[in-house]
């Protein structure tokens, strides 16, 4: 982002600062409240989906390595940390997709040190809501179906890290309506 859009969008912030806008979405049938959302991983599969179905629709901050079509930009690698002082100063929700899967301290770093960060950041500018994707492999691997009071049984690092930030989450306190997804091996187009 440059300082010019970066002084652009506080502008809006500010003179919008907690309003919420009804407008219509591209489907004319369909009268939406605009929010203003962040989100992490918006580069991936599910965030490139999430972005092309909200743009136009809401305000979208992408916290990440890569611009996003559609966005605003806030450059971070939530594998070094996160600055809050990058953050818009008010965010109807967060919606942290980002993961990391391979190195243990970026694992570990991504999946709950960011996570914590995030809900605190959320607090902070105002939230009222926060989604994180977890992963249907936090119930290990098994040969039936899993329900939501299936036992977890992470099997590794990567799990082991989504079932912490799924606690941090649970335990945010009620400042937040939350959301946790346990998604099961995404797939598609993209």
């Amino acid at each position: 982002m440059t300082g010019e859009q970066a002084e652009q969008a506080a502008r809006l912030l500010r003179t919008r600062r907690g309003a919420v806008h009804e407008e219509r979405a591209s489907e004319p049938h369909r009268t939406v409240a605009r929010v203003d959302l962040l989100i992490t991983g918006a580069s991936g599969f599910i965030g490139g989906h999430l972005v092309r179905y909200w743009r136009g629709t809401h305000r979208l901050y992408a916290l990440g390595r890569r611009p996003v079509d559609g966005t605003i930009h806030i450059a971070c690698d939530l594998e070094q940390g996160m600055d809050p002082a990058t953050l818009p100063d008010h965010v109807d929700a967060v919606v942290h997709l980002a993961t990391a899967q391979t190195d243990p301290a970026a694992i570990r770093r991504v999946n709950v040190g960011a996570t914590g960060e995030l809900l605190g950041a959320a607090r902070d500018r105002g939230a009222r809501c926060f989604v994180l994707a977890s992963s249907g492999a936090v119930y290990g691997w098994r040969d039936d179906d899993a329900s939501e009071d299936t036992p977890l049984a992470p099997p590794d690092a990567y799990t082991r890290a989504k079932v912490a930030a799924e606690e941090l989450v649970k335990t945010s306190g009620d400042a937040l309506d939350t959301a946790i997804f346990r998604l099961y091996m995404p797939y598609g187009s993209g």
